[in-house]
């Protein structure tokens, strides 16, 4: 019999073959740890999942050990009927594999056919509010494992615990459904990946950082100029384009607009855009892929750069901070004070309020024209934690300079395992500029925040005063990202004032 196999590494199935071929066939001496992302990210939803099941009532959590010590713990307290299980240990056997997983919670259910009376049903408790298809994947399969551990293979309906409400989910996503054919199913695939042919790279920016292979992947598509590294590509075009023998970007510069336009998921649109990302990384310059320009972002006076921080587990807002042409940064930090004070970090004038709310309206009172960030989030963020007066002022000039770009222009940056090649860190990282060293990851600011509301409760409790200043990694990223955007906006508006600037009609 093979190794044991888990659910956690059988999602790779639909996220990346590759990945599943690699661990059994590639060189160990090329792995690497996850990326600093993938940890962040982990450790939220780790923080999450505990808090939820912390506020639960009647839990008996599964002791810490090893995965013989936890199963065997699991098995006793299912035995016992103990009502609500965390962090269950469940395993068994199919196809010629044991598959295995932990579960977060288990919770006994009434059950007349079974012969001690009751059964279990398992539930995933997850940070993100919409469950992705890898979610019911996983779901689906914990519920097989408890069928085939605990019930003879009759597999249980299952439940998501999605988003959060304060220490709860925000909303809960019952599966059910017939699941007994799964475990055969995964393990011969599993089977027949491992065993077969090496899969080709594809980077996904959302999976690829908890990938240990990922620097390898990255080493092979630059090297031979693969169609992973083409921004713009979607996984349909990529099928399709691999089944006709196109396997670089080399090979897309030389398709023609209808062969690019007749692609799944394609129209004349993305085949210009594809087309001029070809071309973009074959010269090493920007091409645009549009025939007619309307107004460049940000014309006119009154231009504020935007950024805002927020809460992990509940993306809250933090911190609101916005720049003017001038180069000054100012930013609003959400602090238990009892009024605003206001106070200077790492060169950013500070204002310490009590909510997001308040936070808002100060950038709002600032605003006098075009308000430009990056990505979808401010419009999102404004609508949750921003009061009326702020969402009618701030609203109407919020401007994405990332959709503004990604629709106009390619730029020669090519698509890697943890780069988005329109990402404001790629893209002001193209320009020549860099995130300060201590300073360059969100997580830098998350934790500088966290330690400093520590600090300011251990203050409280008798501690000594705790100086705003401890906050400087977070406002040094926050200025960051408000002079990166400002870098890229002139760029920016420097190509689209050029006449001569190439474009791509073909």
């Amino acid at each position: 019999m093979t190794p044991p196999v888990t659910l956690e590494e059988l999602a790779w199935l639909d996220r990346c073959q590759r990945r599943l071929w690699l661990d059994r066939n590639g060189d160990t001496a090329e792995r690497v740890p996850p990326a600093r992302d993938a940890v962040a990210r982990t450790e939220a939803n780790r923080t999450h999942a505990r808090r939820v099941v912390a506020a639960l009532a009647g839990v008996t959590p599964v002791p810490e050990g090893t995965w013989e010590d936890r199963l065997a713990a699991t098995l006793e307290l299912v035995r016992a009927g103990t009502p609500l299980i965390a962090w269950a240990a469940l395993e068994a056997p199919v196809g010629g594999v044991v598959l295995r997983s932990p579960i977060h919670l288990l919770r006994r259910t009434a059950d007349r056919q079974a012969p001690s009376g009751y059964s279990y049903q398992p539930v995933d408790i997850r940070l993100h509010a919409e469950p992705t298809r890898w979610d019911r994947s996983r779901i689906d399969g914990l519920r097989w494992l408890v069928g085939a551990a605990l019930a003879g293979g009759c597999a249980p309906p299952g439940e998501l615990w999605l988003g959060a409400n304060g220490a709860a989910p925000a909303r809960v996503y019952a599966r059910h459904g017939d699941v007994r054919a799964l475990g055969a199913t995964l393990a011969g695939r599993h089977a027949g990946v491992v065993a077969g042919a090496e899969p080709a790279i594809w980077f996904d920016s959302d999976h690829c950082p908890f990938c240990p292979w990922r620097d390898a992947c990255d080493r092979v598509a630059l090297g031979s100029q693969d169609l992973a590294t083409l921004p713009g590509l979607r996984r349909s075009h990529a099928r399709a384009l691999r089944h006709s023998g196109v396997t670089a970007v080399p090979q897309v510069a030389t398709l023609s607009h209808a062969q690019l336009a007749a692609l799944p998921d394609s129209d004349g649109t993305i085949a210009r855009a594809l087309q001029a990302h070809a071309e973009s990384l074959q010269s090493g310059r920007p091409v645009s892929h549009v025939s007619k320009r309307s107004e460049p972002a940000g014309a006119g006076d009154g231009v504020l750069f935007l950024d805002i921080e927020t809460d992990p587990l509940t993306r809250v807002p933090w911190a609101i901070g916005w720049m003017g042409l001038d180069g000054v940064a100012v930013a609003a930090v959400v602090a238990p004070v009892a009024r605003p004070r206001q106070v200077s970090i790492a060169g950013v004038a500070v204002t310490l309020v009590r909510t997001p709310a308040q936070a808002w309206q100060l950038a709002a009172d600032a605003v006098g024209g075009p308000v430009i960030h990056w990505g979808d989030a401010e419009m999102l963020l404004l609508a949750r934690s921003g009061a009326a007066r702020a969402r009618a002022v701030v609203g109407p000039w919020l401007l994405d300079l990332h959709a503004v770009i990604s629709s106009d222009v390619a730029l020669p940056i090519p698509r890697l395992s943890t780069r988005r090649s329109a990402g404001l860190k790629a893209v002001a990282g193209w320009l020549g500029y860099s995130w300060p060293e201590g300073a360059d990851h969100w997580a830098d600011g998350w934790v500088a925040y966290q330690g400093w509301r520590a600090a300011r409760r251990g203050r409280r409790a008798g501690a000594a005063q705790v100086s705003p200043g401890v906050l400087a990694p977070a406002m040094a990223y926050l200025r960051s990202d408000l002079d990166a955007l400002a870098v890229v906006w002139r760029w920016y508006r420097a190509f689209r004032d050029d006449t001569q600037a190439p474009t791509c009609e073909r």
